[in-house]
């Protein structure tokens, strides 16, 4: 049965665990595929002061940006403008796509674009969703033109209702930081400082994820 589909304006989401545990699966998959591209490395690091990170990264004030955490997963959510209208998605680490709305989210002023089936891990067909088109998505301080997203059900996705998701898309050419302890997230166009404290940082490379996955963390 095809679930309903929400008007405009008007799922299993992985929780973080998962999300994790779909990254390790890309990695061991292009690892397999091509050879490891990366060292594996371990460290012992030193706490460093609330509030410090900031700081040490290079982040100035105006690229924080405050988040909450969806219960009972922990999976970030994220102040967007869809529209111009004002609403929290999830920002789903474990995808490079765009942007999915619910019928649980706020209504917005979209254009639809076609019809698309959504299938499962097998392949088979679990219901349909909308392509979509809206004038503006505005994600954590940076705002974008004419964005095509998806409008669908919740329950294709999820045992529990939810509004939306926001996928690593608005952060390509971005660096992105995210403090669960502090609940912030930060965002900035610039690179890393050249020179981290090592007792305190540790950076890793990340394999290429698999052709189609995207810029997956």
């Amino acid at each position: 049965m095809t679930p309903s589909r929400p008007s405009c304006g008007s799922g299993r989401l992985p929780s973080i665990g998962i999300a994790f545990a779909l990254l390790l699966a890309c990695l061991s998959t292009t690892t397999r595929a091509s050879g490891p591209r990366t060292s594996l490395r371990s460290a012992s690091l030193e706490v460093i002061a609330k509030g410090q990170w900031p700081r040490d990264l290079g982040y100035r004030a105006s690229e924080l940006h405050a988040i909450t955490l969806a219960a009972p997963t922990g999976t970030p959510l994220v102040q967007v403008k869809v529209a111009g209208a004002r609403m929290e998605l999830l920002l789903d680490t474990g995808t490079a796509r765009g942007f999915m709305l619910t019928d649980r989210a706020p209504s917005v002023r979209c254009r639809v674009v076609k019809r698309v089936v959504e299938r499962d891990a097998s392949g088979r067909p679990r219901g349909e969703s909308e392509a979509i088109r809206v004038d503006s998505l505005e994600v954590l301080g940076t705002t974008f033109a004419d964005v095509e997203g998806t409008r669908s059900d919740w329950r294709m996705f999820s045992s529990a209702p939810f509004a939306g998701t926001v996928g690593l898309d608005y952060f390509k050419e971005r660096r992105l930081t995210l403090d669960y302890a502090s609940l912030t997230a930060a965002v900035s166009d610039a690179p890393l400082p050249d020179s981290l404290d090592p007792k305190h940082y540790l950076v890793l490379d990340l394999l290429d994820p698999p052709e189609g996955q995207g810029h997956i963390l």
